[in-house]
Order: structure tokens, then sequence, then C-alpha cells
């Protein structure tokens, strides 16, 4: 989504140039949203490697997750958040490219 975005920014052609006029502020949420979904699954990762090393170092019940962590309950949720996330850029992408300028 991210170099859909730079291809209709920074390209010259007839085509570019028009989509990116039509659809400014389309582009931009899905440039945005992309890089969203960028940092939710970094986050998602950070996330899962805390729970991870926090199972391996349980005491009462080793190599188990509590599902009640907060790096577990995080990892979820940037998991739903990176998938919201992409869905908006491809909604946005398919707008533009259903609806062409």
């Amino acid at each position: 989504f991210l170099a859909v975005f730079y291809a209709l920014q920074s390209a010259g052609t007839p085509f570019a140039t028009k989509t990116a006029s039509k659809y400014p502020d389309l582009l931009y949420a899905m440039a945005v949203a992309a890089a969203a979904t960028i940092l939710f699954d970094y986050l998602q990762y950070v996330s899962a490697s805390w729970a991870v090393d926090k199972a391996l170092n349980r005491k009462d019940s080793p190599n188990t997750y509590n599902k009640w962590w907060v790096s577990y309950q995080c990892r979820a949720a940037f998991f739903w958040l990176k998938q919201a996330a992409a869905f908006v850029s491809a909604i946005c992408l398919c707008y533009i490219v259903l609806f062409p300028a």
C-alpha cells in the first residue's frame, strides 16, 4: 500500500496525476493506515516476545501462558489493530481502483 501511494505521488504520468488530485485524502488515509499496519505488526511482535519470556520463566506453571497478562492481551490487541488497519488500506485502494479518475 505504501508502494502504491509512493508511485501515485511521485509518478508524472497523467493517470497518477489525475488520481492523486482526485483522491488526495483517500491516498493519505491509505498510506497512514499502511504505516499503522507496520507499527502494529512490530508492537505485536514485541508483545509476543515479552509473553514468551514470561512463559519460559514462569515458576508456578512452566512454559504456559496466562491469558490475563498484559503482554498476552497486547499481543492480541495489536494483531486485531493490524488487521483493521490493513483492511482500511485495502478498502481505500479498492475504491481508487473501482472509481478511477
